[in-house]
C-alpha cells in the first residue's frame, strides 16, 4: 500500500515539473486549466 501510495507522488511530481517546464499545449482547458499535454505524455512515461 506504501509503494502504491509513493508511485502515485511521485507520478503526479513528475507530471506537474514535466507541465510546468515544458507545457505549452491545453489539454482541456474547459476541465482542467492547468493541465497540458506535454505533462499528461511525461505522466504516462514516467509510470512506465
Amino acid at each position: 500500500m506504501t509503494l502504491v501510495l509513493a508511485l502515485t507522488w511521485i507520478n503526479d511530481g513528475a507530471a506537474y515539473l514535466i507541465g510546468s517546464t515544458w507545457g505549452q499545449r491545453k489539454l482541456a482547458p474547459h476541465i482542467s486549466p492547468n493541465k497540458t499535454i506535454e505533462g499528461a505524455a511525461g505522466e504516462l512515461a514516467f509510470t512506465i
